[in-house]
C-alpha cells in the first residue's frame, strides 16, 4: 500500500520543529540526528533533495553598537529605591509615603518608586522634620 506525500507531511513537519528546538537549545548533536532523519524521510516521499547549509557549532553573542543607553533603561534607573517599611497582601509603602502594588519577590526590601521621580521628594530618612499625619508615619505606627 503507497501513502501520498500529504500523509508524511506532518512526520516531516515534526522534524523540522524538533530540529530548529535543538538549535535553539544549542544542541547541535540532537540537531544534526534531527535533520538526517527529516533527509531520510523527506528523501523517501520526494526523491532526491538539494544540499542544506552547515548547522552553526558556536554561537557568539552580537556586539551592542556603542553609545548611550537606551532611554528605558535611563528612566528605570531616574526611579530613585526607597525602603519598604509596610506590606500587606495587596500594596507596599515606600519610606517616602508612596503607596505601589505589592508584585514579584515579597523578600525585597527596596522598590523603585515612579512617584519621587515626578514629585522630587527625598525619603523620609533624609528629611529633618516629619509631619505627624504623613503616611510614612502612620505606616510606622502600624507596625510598631
Amino acid at each position: 500500500m503507497e501513502r501520498s506525500a500529504k500523509q508524511y507531511k506532518s512526520v516531516l513537519d515534526y522534524l523540522r520543529d524538533m530540529m530548529e528546538l535543538c538549535q535553539i537549545a544549542h544542541r547541535v548533536d540532537l540537531a544534526r540526528n534531527y535533520r538526517e532523519a527529516w533527509e531520510t524521510a523527506a528523501t523517501a516521499v520526494y526523491g532526491q533533495l538539494p544540499p542544506w547549509g552547515e548547522i552553526r557549532t558556536n554561537y557568539a553573542p552580537i556586539p551592542r553598537p556603542p553609545g548611550p543607553p537606551p532611554k528605558w533603561r535611563e528612566m528605570i534607573l531616574a526611579k530613585p529605591y526607597r525602603k519598604i517599611i509596610h506590606r500587606n497582601d495587596r500594596e507596599e509603602i515606600l519610606e517616602c509615603g508612596h503607596r505601589l502594588w505589592a508584585y514579584g519577590d515579597s523578600s525585597a526590601k527596596r522598590r523603585r518608586c515612579g512617584e519621587c521621580v515626578k514629585s522630587e521628594k527625598k525619603p523620609v530618612s533624609a528629611v529633618a522634620h516629619v509631619p505627624a499625619g504623613s503616611p510614612a508615619v502612620k505606616a510606622r505606627a502600624a507596625i510598631a
